[in-house]
């Protein structure tokens, strides 16, 4: 996707160290939000035991070109 400004990511925690990892191009922050948010909801939805806000942490949106957006600090939810 050559017009993708936006990537959402997931960090998942590997051999003692979290890496994060690109789950999918987006080209405007409001897709990747939605992205996002389905993801999440997902999770949530097919896993009992799952709390909305440790799923929703594990999530970041990154501008291309930018620096992580770390959810927790944006107070997205």
């Amino acid at each position: 996707m050559s017009d993708a400004a936006y990537v959402v990511f997931i960090s998942l925690k590997e051999e003692g160290k979290v890496n994060d990892h690109p789950l999918a191009p987006l080209s405007t922050e409001i897709e990747a939000r939605a992205y996002r948010d389905g993801y999440v909801d997902a999770i949530v939805n097919h896993t009992d035991s799952a709390d909305r806000s440790e799923v929703f942490g594990l999530f970041g949106i990154k501008r291309v070109g930018e620096e992580l957006i770390n959810n927790k600090d944006k107070g997205d939810e």
